[in-house]
């Protein structure tokens, strides 16, 4: 298993603020301004802000537009000057409002607005720090407040740069054990929708976000934990050593704590496999993250058949596929990528 220090993973990654924080009648100006200075069709929500240079070429264009519609003016007021003079002996021009003086006024106004705002923003956005463990191995990571995480294969956490300084927070997708260092600064985890809340413990969560009922498993090994749905809050558990719980998008408040009949959330851990009343769907999930292949399964009846499991550091995907298929009566060939289970 790798060991990480937490701030010198190499596939680190920067957030940057977007354009779908801004109100929507912002975001339509801004969308017509630079569709009309630079040509694009609508500003992506992943489009990031626009850096300094880009804010000057956008006002040099403005301030250009400006110069011409000036001479313009001029122009026109030319043509349109009498050729007599008045009783008062000066000439008389005539002048008519443009709605273009005014668009190209508004247009240098709101780039320096928003531009600024989403700069100044920018600069003050927390650098997320990201680590994702590839499929097929698992990884141990040290955060800068000396507590450890265990990462599942294909799993990933991100965290803040400064973590430990004013918040402890994580946000994971896949399956980790943490084992949290005391401090006064709470410690939390989101994953699918939930929220974790700790001071000093050790856990184990499995949230995948590609999970069709997007389920959230817990269990304590240590200590306490608040255990919440981020739709309700209020709704929250807590739970203690050997104890756990779960919430999908079928219900939002988690169920009952429920003292755990064995060990099987932290196998794992040891390489193992270990399952308890599970669908092959899940089961069958597992074993293509631990030994990065595809199984491919015929019907939705194989999917939802449920298993009880436990394989000790298996060596191969396909002893354990051979194995599940003889006691459920099914059938399993190889393919390009995998396998693919049949009845």
């Amino acid at each position: 298993m790798a060991k990480h220090k937490g701030e010198k993973f190499p596939d680190s990654k920067n957030s940057a603020p977007d354009f779908s924080e801004l109100s929507e009648n912002e975001r339509k100006k801004l969308e017509m301004l630079w569709k009309d200075l630079y040509g694009y069709d609508s500003l992506s929500h992943s489009m990031k802000a626009p850096d300094s240079k880009e804010i000057e070429d956008a006002l040099k264009s403005v301030h250009a537009r400006i110069d011409n519609f000036a001479a313009e003016k001029e122009t026109i007021s030319d043509e349109l000057r009498p050729a007599t003079k008045s009783n008062a002996g000066t000439f008389v021009s005539i002048s008519r409002p443009n709605p273009l003086f005014s668009y190209i006024v508004a247009a240098a106004v709101l780039i320096l607005t928003v531009g600024g705002y989403l700069l100044w923003q920018g600069a003050n956005q927390p650098t997320l720090q990201h680590f994702q463990v590839p499929l097929g191995e698992t990884a141990s990571l040290v955060l800068p407040d000396g507590s450890e995480i265990t990462l599942n294969s294909g799993s990933s956490v991100s965290y803040s740069k400064d973590f430990g300084l004013n918040s402890r927070q994580i946000i994971l997708d896949g399956e980790a054990f943490f084992s949290v260092m005391p401090s006064k600064i709470p410690f939390s985890v989101s994953a699918n929708g939930t929220i974790t809340e700790v001071l000093g413990t050790s856990f184990n969560i499995r949230s995948w976000s590609d999970d069709p009922i997007q389920r959230t498993d817990i269990a304590v090994s240590s200590g306490l934990v608040a255990f919440a749905s981020k739709s309700d809050p209020v709704k929250r558990v807590v739970l203690e050593a050997n104890q756990a719980s779960s919430v999908s998008n079928l219900s939002i408040v988690p169920v009952d704590p429920v003292y755990l009949q064995s060990n099987h959330p932290f196998e794992w851990r040891n390489n193992n496999l270990a399952f308890t009343e599970q669908p092959l769907s899940v089961i069958f999930r597992e074993i293509e993250r631990k030994f990065n292949i595809t199984i491919d399964i015929s019907n939705d009846v194989i999917a939802n058949t449920r298993l009880n499991l436990f394989y000790t550091d298996p060596d191969t995907a396909e002893s354990v596929i051979a194995d599940i298929c003889i006691a459920k009566g099914l059938r399993y060939a190889r393919t390009s990528t995998g396998f693919r289970i049949s009845m």
